[in-house]
């Protein structure tokens, strides 16, 4: 694999990154013919399908997490990921687009 040093892991998840926009009804807005032409981007962040998403696991078990972004957003945006409670339970929450971000 090119020279990449494998990673241990005993868990691997696909984390899914979607964007929406909704209306004032709280349905999904339709996208205006200028938003597909420059990528709409959604003012949500979705991870796997979920606003708060949360993954279960053990404070000592190595994961992988492979992620998708499938979002046209022109900015990247940021993961908070919290520590297992003490039901193992780990909270994730995305807090939107990085204005100001360049590639490098």
């Amino acid at each position: 694999m090119g020279g990449l040093t494998p990673i241990p892991a005993i868990v691997e998840r696909v984390l899914i990154t979607s964007d929406l926009s909704f209306d004032g009804f709280e349905n999904i807005a339709v996208a205006s013919q200028m938003d597909r032409m420059r990528g709409r981007a959604g003012s949500t962040v979705l991870l796997t399908g979920q606003l708060n998403a949360a993954t279960t696991g053990h404070p000592r078990d190595p994961e992988r997490w492979r992620i998708v972004n499938t979002s046209p957003m022109e900015y990247p945006f940021r993961l908070h990921v919290g520590p297992l409670d003490e039901n193992g339970v780990r909270k994730i929450h995305t807090l939107g687009a990085v204005r100001g971000w360049q590639a490098r």
